[in-house]
């Protein structure tokens, strides 16, 4: 499932993946873990520290009945809450844009792909990292929404966050996806595309649920 930031992505594939009790990948967050341990960028062009730190990315994502959605797990932590931080985003979005590093979280990416199944989220999961799966997804929706999405987000941690800084966030790194040279943000040309601009959770759900099991032969559960 890929399209940008902040379109209900996330949310989507945990609840398939826990309807279906499949595997999921968050794949922004691997991003995010490397982009952090980067420090800034500081040590970007060290080709063998990224190596070395993606290699060693013991990472899982769980899902938490505390709070109810999957959790991202470095070494038994979580670490969800570090990862939404705007400006891990933010690096994250620049990290991404480079050969290097998506050629060695590509490798990495592929290993959560396991019985029973997977469901992926990203950018370039139906184009680039999983170009043989079985049913792609493409969301997309009005920047404002997904605006207001992101800011009750990272509400939650940062109160003094505010609509217009996440708005030109959001621009800033739907451009860096869209133009950069390697896996840009683009629909895979057999992706089911849904624009869920004025589609609550449970409708969207719904709709997707209905595309899977018409692709792929699942005992509905």
């Amino acid at each position: 499932m890929d399209g940008p930031s902040s379109t209900g992505k996330s949310t989507m594939c945990q609840k398939i993946a826990l309807k279906l009790k499949w595997n999921v990948l968050n794949s922004g967050a691997l991003y995010r873990l490397l982009a952090f341990f980067l420090n800034g960028n500081k040590n970007f062009y060290n080709l063998n520290y990224i190596k070395f730190i993606v290699s060693n990315l013991n990472v899982k994502f769980v899902y938490s009945p505390k709070y109810n959605e999957m959790r991202t797990t470095l070494h038994g932590v979580d670490v969800s809450n570090i990862l939404q931080e705007l400006n891990i985003g933010g690096s994250a979005s620049y990290i991404s844009s480079f050969y290097v590093v998506r050629r060695y979280l590509v490798q990495k990416q592929h290993q959560f792909c396991k019985l029973p199944g997977l469901v992926a989220d990203g950018r370039d999961m139906g184009t680039v990292v999983f170009p043989d799966a079985n049913v792609k997804f493409f969301l997309y929706s009005d920047i404002y929404k997904r605006t207001y999405c992101r800011l009750l987000q990272l509400k939650k941690k940062n109160p003094n966050v505010n609509f217009k800084g996440v708005l030109k966030d959001l621009k800033k790194r739907d451009k860096r996806d869209t133009e950069r040279e390697v896996s840009h943000l683009e629909p895979a040309l057999d992706s089911i595309k849904i624009d869920s601009t004025d589609i609550d959770s449970e409708e969207l759900f719904d709709i997707i649920m209905k595309n899977i099991y018409k692709k792929i032969d699942i005992k509905k559960i």
